[in-house]
């Protein structure tokens, strides 16, 4: 039988040196015996199925906390347990847009025997592959994800388990805008899970009632959701209203739904959280040019390049599954403009709203139809997000 010392077990595993120190001094992994001080562990040894229910874990630490804004890496990185650290960390990197630092923090924890962790570093995963152009790996963990949530009902997990994989699943099909009947009701369990996790998993169904064109029932829950929210879950409070805007430009609502951006946009500027922004600007309409541009010039343009690389991946995924043609030529901008005119918004309204002439909004329409080869504004009805 081959050995590996316990900082390479680690590892492979997914955890930290001092987790599997305790699990072979607990006899859950065969075969691992003491030489003086360090533990040496059989290659490939792999800790008993149910050892999650041997440590107590925390789920997206990062979102499930509370920290006062302006002090976000400094919460996540006071987190005691070394492993909750590192995802803390790895959530806190890809709310700034530092995806390349989010994925090279959270990567060891995709086969992590702890669900928590595996759970965590999926969802952040995913979204970062996609800010970065990895499509392969993000159709990889959108795979792994739904292997994750088989096993839960495969093994009984407990109800609280259950809840964090059918969370995880809905966030990213939510996300990604479309629909899938393999994907329990997140409203059945909601109640199961705990802090900003609970909370903005009222955030993700608010948007599902969003993209079921029922905008006054998502704005209804994202205001409840408000409501409940503590004033500490700084994560979940920025998502929340950035889906009430969402909702209440569906509903032609402009001034509220401003009210909101600026809500969400002063809870995220001091820690530099802009991510949410650009993951939202397809369905913002226009928020992001009407209200932060002129004011915060360099940060819309750190969001816009953002925006870009994320919707640039996310139309290829999007579009692969759902067999939809949205758009993927366009710039940030234009897709604003197209948009709005497809929703019946008219050129004096679109022009006033992102503060341009109306001559530059009719010259970008003409641009719009040369790119996606139509005459017109039925023509759009293909390539916009439904």
């Amino acid at each position: 039988m081959k050995f590996e010392t316990a900082s390479v077990a680690a590892e492979r595993l997914g955890v930290n040196i001092r987790t599997v120190q305790k699990w072979a001094k607990l006899g859950k992994l065969a075969g691992a015996m003491k030489v003086g001080r360090d533990w040496m562990i059989p290659e490939n040894a792999i800790p008993s199925e149910h050892i999650a229910e041997d440590i107590d874990t925390a789920f997206l630490p990062f979102a499930l906390g509370s920290f006062e804004c302006g002090k976000a890496m400094e919460f996540a990185r006071s987190i005691e347990n070394e492993d909750e650290r590192n995802i803390a960390i790895g959530e806190c990197y890809y709310h700034m847009g530092q995806c390349e630092k989010a994925v090279e923090v959270l990567e060891k924890y995709l086969d992590s025997p702890i669900h928590d962790y595996q759970l965590a570093a999926t969802l952040i995963c995913f979204f970062s592959y996609l800010s970065l152009g990895h499509k392969h790996q993000a159709h990889l963990a959108v795979n792994s994800m739904e292997k994750q949530l088989k096993e839960f009902y495969h093994i009984n997990a407990d109800e609280e388990m259950c809840a964090k994989g059918v969370f995880v699943c809905s966030m990213l099909s939510t996300l990604l805008h479309f629909s899938s009947n393999r994907i329990p009701q997140l409203e059945n369990y909601v109640n199961r899970l705990h802090g900003g996790v609970k909370s903005l998993a009222l955030y993700a169904i608010a948007y599902k009632a969003y993209l079921e064109k029922d905008y006054s029932r998502a704005y209804g829950i994202s205001e409840a959701a408000l409501i409940v929210c503590p004033k500490n879950y700084v994560i979940a409070l920025i998502h929340i209203h950035i889906i009430s805007a969402v909702s209440l430009m569906g509903l032609t609502r402009v001034r509220r739904a401003k009210e909101h951006l600026k809500a969400a946009w002063n809870l995220a500027k001091d820690d530099g959280l802009y991510q949410p922004f650009a993951e939202h600007h397809s369905v913002l309409h226009g928020l992001l040019e009407s209200h932060i541009k002129k004011e915060h010039p360099e940060e819309f343009a750190f969001i816009i390049e953002l925006a870009k690389n994320y919707g640039k991946s996310w139309r290829g995924v999007h579009n692969e599954t759902m067999s939809k043609t949205v758009a993927d030529n366009l710039t940030t901008t234009e897709f604003v403009v197209a948009t709005l005119y497809y929703r019946d918004w008219r050129i004096k309204e679109i022009a006033e709203h992102m503060h341009l002439s109306e001559k530059t909004i009719k010259n970008y329409l003409q641009i719009i139809y040369q790119k996606l080869g139509i005459n017109g504004k039925k023509g759009l009805e293909e390539f916009m997000i439904n």
